[in-house]
Formats: structure tokens, sequence, C-alpha cells
């Protein structure tokens, strides 16, 4: 009877392991079949990130198109009308180039006010491209 026991055991430990991997093989189909529709929308995700982050640099590098950064400026205005009337004279007395207020977008001193050293860099950003363009032809002239 222990004969028939162990093979009636052996039987039924054959079986559920079948059975083990049937249903692990068909829990996995299952898986796989719901997760397709999410790789492929993580496909196209991907791409749509990548689209947008190259157009976030195209738009980034447009808007410094515009700038243009000066050295060497002295540091004595006390206000930003001051540092654009510092600008315009500049651009006309060394450049010969007359910049007017509604073609300046900002300017601003780069970095931290620091005294006894040298001048910080003042970052001019113009309206337009077309007069950054006009202000590096002329000053090559």
């Amino acid at each position: 009877m222990d004969g028939q026991f162990q093979l009636l055991f052996d039987k039924m430990k054959i079986e559920m392991q079948n059975q083990t991997i049937e249903l692990t093989n068909t829990i996995l189909d299952k898986m796989e079949e719901k997760l397709k529709p999410i790789l492929e929308e993580n496909k196209i995700l991907k791409l749509k990130v990548e689209k947008l982050e190259k157009k976030v640099e195209r738009l980034e590098r447009d808007k410094r198109s515009n700038n243009v950064i000066i050295h060497g400026l002295a540091e004595r205005e006390q206000s930003t009308l001051e540092l654009i009337e510092c600008i315009k004279k500049c651009f006309l007395d060394e450049l010969d180039i007359t910049i007017e207020n509604y073609e300046i977008n900002k300017i601003h001193r780069i970095g931290i006010r620091n005294k006894n050293q040298k001048p910080r860099p003042t970052l001019l950003s113009l309206v337009s491209g077309w007069k950054k363009t006009e202000e590096t032809e002329e000053s090559y002239i």
C-alpha cells in the first residue's frame, strides 16, 4: 500500500508541476499582452520627449542669439536706466552704432558684485536679431 501511495503522490506531484507551469505560462502571456500597449505608448512618449527637448534647445538658442555680452565696461551705474545710457553712449562712441531704448529687451550685469575687482560683464538682450547682426557687421567694417 505504501508503494501505491508513493505512486499516487508522485503522480499528483507531477500533475501539480504541470498545472503550475501551465498557469505560469498563462499568467506570463496575459502580462505580456497587457504590457504591449504600455511599451508601445512608452516608445511614442520617448519620441515626443526627444522632439520637445530638441525644440526647447532650439528655442533657448534662438533666445540667446539676440544677446550681446559686453566685457570691460566700468561699473559706475546705480540703476538699470544709467546702465542703458552708458551702453548706448559706449556703442555710439566706440562703434558708431545708435541703439534706441525700444531695441533693448533687457540689460543686466552678470555675476555677483565684488568691490575692487574687474567689472562684471553686461548682458544686453536685443528685441530682434537683425540689430545684433547689423552691429556685428558694422563693427568689422
